[in-house]
């Protein structure tokens, strides 16, 4: 399992003592994660176009709230990436509430100490909860790394999403269902509050439950039994 993370921010000294904390949280799993640090925004920039890798990224805020680039504003409107978790990390004790925008997972503030990192990966990894020997971490333009043709279904996990393919791997990364959901085909279809299914990799239909290629039995949601009344007429009318 490999971790990618930035930090960008022009307080060396900030970063660093980050960049400490994450390698010491990382030291106590036997993990290595690849970590880069960047003080300027092209930089930043320029890694971000030529790896499409990273996991995490930390972005410094002025000490009066205001946000130092427009990294994470780039991260989310240019390169519409919505599974790169972006924390913010300030001495400001008050914030432009435009932060918002680029939905931050986290707001460090530094001077209530640098513990706060280790708390801020450990729900992010889930690493006691998680098996990551069943999961891929699927990061920056998560489902684009993936064939919709290939995906069976998606599961909602909390603030996670799992997608299922049909070589059985399973991919995993922050986000919801509903962002998701308005970048799919029209062949992906929600059957619960929790599941979107390619109605393709659908063994079986009914008003009751939905039985995917691979086994899965998925209950339908009481909210959706009409969709899936349509689509079982269509079906019937066009066999």
């Amino acid at each position: 399992m490999k971790y990618h993370i930035g930090i960008f921010g022009t307080q060396m000294n900030v970063c660093t003592l980050i960049e400490k904390n994450i390698i010491d949280f990382f030291s106590c799993k036997k993990i290595k994660p690849d970590i880069d640090i960047w003080n300027l925004f092209e930089v930043a920039k320029n890694n971000l176009i030529l790896n499409n890798k990273y996991n995490i990224i930390f972005i410094e805020m002025k000490d009066d709230g205001k946000v130092t680039s427009e990294l994470g504003k780039y991260i989310r409107n240019v390169l519409n990436d919505k599974c790169i978790s972006i924390i913010y990390f300030t001495y400001a004790d008050k914030f432009d509430l435009k932060i918002f925008e680029t939905h931050p997972y986290y707001i460090l503030n530094v001077k209530k100490g640098y513990e706060q990192v280790t708390r801020i990966l450990e729900e992010l990894i889930l690493y006691d909860k998680v098996s990551v020997q069943n999961y891929k971490y699927v990061s920056n333009s998560c489902i684009n790394k993936i064939l919709y043709d290939d995906i069976l279904y998606f599961e909602s996990d909390k603030k996670y999403i799992n997608i299922y393919v049909k070589n059985e791997d399973t991919h995993r990364f922050i986000g919801s269902l509903k962002a998701e959901k308005s970048r799919l085909p029209d062949n992906f279809i929600f059957v619960s509050q929790s599941y979107i299914v390619n109605i393709y990799y659908i063994k079986r239909m009914t008003l009751e439950n939905v039985i995917m290629t691979n086994g899965k039995e998925i209950q339908v949601g009481r909210s959706f039994k009409d969709e899936i009344r349509k689509i079982i007429k269509y079906e019937k009318e066009n066999m």
